[in-house]
C-alpha cells in the first residue's frame, strides 16, 4: 500500500460515481478482483477479445504481490473488471450461474469494505477475542460487520 497524498484525476468520459469509487479503490490500495492470484479457479480471461493496451489491467498477480486477506473471490466486487468489451466476452466464469453477477454493482461491496477494514487494520484498538459469525468481522467500533448491518 502507498501511503500519503494520491491524486485521482478522471477523464471528463470517465465521472460517474462507480468509475469515481473503482479508482478511490485503486488510491486505497485494491486490485483488479479478475487480477487475483486464484482468479483462474473462478473466471477466464478471454484475450483475443482484450485489447493490447488494456491487458495489463488483465494480468494476473504473482502471489508475492497480493494478498487476498482470506477473502473468497467476489464477482459482484467494485474492482472486478466488466465482463464484456466492446461488444464481446472478456471474462468467462467457470460456474455459469455467476456470469450475470460480474460487474454489477454501484457501490462497494461487504467485501470491498471487509478488505478494507483487514488492510488498514481498523480493529487494532478492539479486544483480540472477538469473534464475528460466518464472514463477519470486525470494525474499528469493535462491533462485528456482517453481510448486511452491524451486530
Amino acid at each position: 500500500m502507498i501511503l500519503g497524498k494520491q491524486t485521482i484525476e478522471l477523464h471528463p468520459y470517465c465521472m460517474s460515481s462507480v468509475v469515481s469509487m473503482h479508482e478511490i479503490g485503486h488510491a486505497v490500495g485494491f486490485f483488479h478482483e479478475h487480477s487475483r492470484n486464484d482468479r483462474d479457479d473462478h473466471v477466464e480471461i478471454v484475450w483475443e477479445n482484450i485489447h493490447k493496451d488494456k491487458e495489463h489491467s488483465y494480468r494476473k498477480k504473482h502471489i508475492s504481490d497480493s494478498n487476498n486477506y482470506g477473502i473468497l473471490y467476489d464477482y459482484t466486487r467494485m474492482m472486478h473488471g466488466k465482463k464484456n468489451l466492446i461488444g464481446k466476452l472478456a471474462i468467462k466464469t467457470e460456474d455459469k450461474t455467476y456470469q450475470d453477477k460480474i460487474s454489477r454493482y454501484e457501490t462497494f461491496s461487504f467485501y470491498d469494505i471487509k478488505l478494507a477494514n483487514l488492510m488498514c487494520e481498523c480493529n487494532e484498538s478492539c479486544a483480540p477475542d472477538i469473534v464475528c459469525p460466518g464472514e463477519g468481522f470486525v470494525g474499528k467500533d469493535c462491533k462485528c460487520y456482517c453481510q448486511g448491518r452491524p451486530k
